[in-house]
């Protein structure tokens, strides 16, 4: 197993989670990004990982615990 595989899973997971709620809610903007390219310090070990922004400002980090 690679170093930090174990998130890949949990992440595909919470991506079939966030398509369901895309189509629930079309009024709220779902992106998809590489967090480990845009937030600073994000490291693989840290996903998955939901970033919530309110006026373009990020409010939030909600990190699973495994």
């Amino acid at each position: 197993m690679l170093e930090g595989s174990y998130s890949v899973i949990e992440c595909q997971i919470l991506n079939e989670i966030l398509d369901q709620l895309a189509a629930k809610y079309p009024n709220v903007k779902f992106v998809r990004a590489v967090a480990t390219k845009c937030v600073e310090g994000m490291l693989d070990c840290d996903l998955p990982a939901l970033l919530f922004y309110k006026n373009e400002d990020l409010t939030e980090i909600g990190r699973a615990h495994v």
